[in-house]
């Protein structure tokens, strides 16, 4: 899996840039999420920014400033290996060793960047479209493919109950 977005060596780095330059683009930053008006259903199409690498979130700014966009919404992902763990603990099955031995590889590889930002995401509403530019760290999309293999597996797992029993 492969996640939309910039790759830029120091997330931390450009999270505390963007934080530091927002105001010298005139925008005001606004840490949360939006919801309800990121799909197709809501009316709200979704513009996302295609970037290069080298800090190409400035652009956003820029383009942002430049229809008069006065705030952005801005949010990160932070790295919880304890978490992603836990969620793996599904996996750990007889049925399925190469998938438990592909994903402890994945883990072991991931468990450095305990508690750092893998992914930051700006956005912004305008003329009922949600722009979003995305940057990420280069092992994020790693990350990514960590949670969806420890994830899909619960569904997966095995009800004892009996759907026709009404006791």
């Amino acid at each position: 899996m492969q996640h939309f977005g910039a790759v830029v060596k120091d997330t931390n780095e450009a999270l505390a840039a963007i934080q530091k330059e927002a105001a010298a683009f005139g925008l005001a930053l606004i840490r949360g999420r939006m919801v309800g008006v990121s799909d197709f259903e809501s009316g709200f199409p979704r513009i996302a920014w295609k970037s290069g690498e080298n800090n190409e979130w400035r652009e956003f700014f820029r383009f942002a400033q430049s229809i008069g966009v006065k705030a952005l919404v801005y949010d990160y992902d932070t790295v919880d290996m304890e978490e992603l763990r836990e969620d793996a603990e599904y996996v750990q099955d007889d049925s399925f060793p190469e998938h438990w031995i592909e994903l402890t590889k994945l883990l072991n590889e991931l468990q450095p960047y305990d508690g750092e930002i893998g992914h930051i995401g700006l956005m912004f509403h305008f003329e009922n479209m949600v722009y979003q530019a995305s940057l990420k760290a280069p092992w994020f999309d790693k990350y990514m493919q960590a949670q969806m293999m420890a994830t899909d597996f619960e569904e997966f797992e095995e009800d004892d109950t009996d759907m026709y029993d009404i006791q």
